[in-house]
């Protein structure tokens, strides 16, 4: 089955979607868990159905010093007893996906037309939907919306060179594709030796 890339709400599979490219974005479904809890809770129910899946999530809650433990040892607890563990991937982030953009002044600058405060900044590192709302003057609900055509105007690659988990994960989504392609090239060709 196509691979799938879990995350937190659509915002962050808008932003996903952009930092994998083309190339690979088109290639793998991106899913949005509607929460934390949900992307994880998605990603156990999809894994018995065999699939190459990465999770990719921020910290469950304000940061502090065992935060990033802690997150690692609910979802890891949780997906533990499945058997399929090694189709998957989980990517935690030091913020969500959205966050990533606030990384680059210049990319968020490029986003939203102006210069965040540096208030905006500091809130970004966990609750970046609230400020790119403030910042984009919609709604939380509407963030996604109001996002994405800005997005596909905005490099994002520099990104990708400050990130090392996001190196990472276009690595193995870029696995699971060239995986997911050359069982469907066998597929066929044992379908073809039958007909």
């Amino acid at each position: 089955m196509i691979p799938h890339v879990i995350t937190s709400s659509h915002s962050a599979v808008l932003v996903l979607k952009k930092l994998l490219g083309p190339e690979l974005a088109g290639k793998v479904r991106l899913k949005n868990g509607g929460n934390w809890d949900g992307a994880v809770t998605q990603t156990s129910s999809r894994m018995v159905n065999r699939l190459d899946i990465a999770l990719v999530i921020g910290p469950s809650k304000k940061p502090s010093a065992n935060q990033r433990e802690y997150d690692k040892l609910r979802v890891y607890g949780f997906l533990r007893h499945t058997p399929l563990a090694a189709l998957l991937r989980v990517f935690f982030l030091r913020t969500p996906p959205e966050g990533l953009l606030f990384l680059d002044p210049d990319i968020i600058r490029q986003l939203v037309g102006r210069e965040p405060t540096p208030e905006q900044f500091a809130r970004a590192r966990m609750r970046p939907r609230k400020v790119l709302a403030e910042l984009l003057e919609v709604k939380p609900a509407r963030v996604a919306t109001a996002l994405r055509p800005r997005l596909e105007k905005v490099d994002l690659t520099p990104l990708l060179s400050s990130v090392p988990d996001l190196r990472r994960l276009r690595k193995f989504v870029g696995i699971c594709v060239r995986r997911y392609e050359a069982r469907l090239a066998r597929e066929v060709e044992d379908f073809n030796k039958t007909v």
